[in-house]
């Protein structure tokens, strides 16, 4: 599990990725939300527990640098380059290392 490598390793990059996931979990949460509570206990359980993991995420700060764009005018398409750095400390990996673990227990059971 990524979680477990970062806490052990502390490599940034890889603490940046897990970071990274705030905005996909968000948008996948407000995919779900519809569907929260129309009588699909499965799916209630999936919500509340990414909720919970989302929650663990709102404290985490992310900034974001952006670089020069590439642009190829003859394919008609430019590259936006950009790096997200995210400020995420130990106990707060921990936690959400936690929270993904129970997650996929329960998804596997």
């Amino acid at each position: 599990m990524l979680t477990k490598l970062a806490i052990e390793t502390e490599q940034s990059e890889i603490i940046n990725r897990i970071g990274e996931q705030k905005a996909p979990l968000n948008n996948l949460l407000q995919l779900l939300e519809p569907y929260y509570g129309q009588g699909n206990t499965s799916l209630d359980a999936l919500f509340e527990k990414l909720a919970v993991i989302s929650s663990l995420f709102e404290s985490i700060e992310q900034k974001y640098e952006y670089d020069m764009p590439e642009i190829y005018p003859e394919k008609h398409y430019i590259v936006i380059n950009s790096k997200t750095i995210t400020n995420l400390n130990n106990t707060d990996l921990e936690q959400i290392s936690a929270k993904i673990n129970d997650l996929r227990t329960w998804l596997i059971n």
